[in-house]
């Protein structure tokens, strides 16, 4: 694995998990009526609970943005936020509650999870953790 190709792949995982965030919003998803009243009617735990879950899904955007940067520029630390954004993304289900997603949003925020792990495999047991070790 060369510098280039995980940069490579590191971009090409943002864009998966970008374009999963939105696609939704630029494709109808084609949900039915009743499907979309029902799921009107969910709890969310952040619903009464406004600020905290602001100042929870703030830190989990920057701990995710620090990860790649730290992975990008080939920092020792990137590797160590990259696994607390894993284990932080995790968490957040357990207050997310339920979600509606389409068969496409689902498939591109997948493919970016798993890219994710690999790349965070990728940074300790390939030869770009050397890279990493020499920082």
């Amino acid at each position: 694995m060369t510098p280039n190709r995980f940069r490579v792949l590191l971009t090409v995982n943002a864009v998966l998990f970008a374009a999963g965030m939105l696609v939704d919003d630029i494709v109808p998803p084609g949900f039915s009526e009743a499907l979309l009243a029902a799921y009107g009617d969910r709890f969310y735990w952040f619903d009464n609970h406004y600020w905290p879950s602001v100042v929870m899904f703030g830190l989990l955007i920057g701990i995710i943005v620090a990860s790649y940067v730290g992975l990008y520029l080939f920092k020792r630390w990137g590797r160590s936020v990259a696994l607390l954004a894993s284990l932080a993304s995790i968490a957040t289900y357990l207050v997310y509650g339920v979600t509606l997603t389409s068969g496409l949003q689902g498939a591109l925020l997948e493919a970016g999870t798993l890219l994710f792990g690999a790349n965070i495999a990728l940074a300790y047991y390939s030869q770009v953790s050397e890279r990493f070790d020499s920082q």
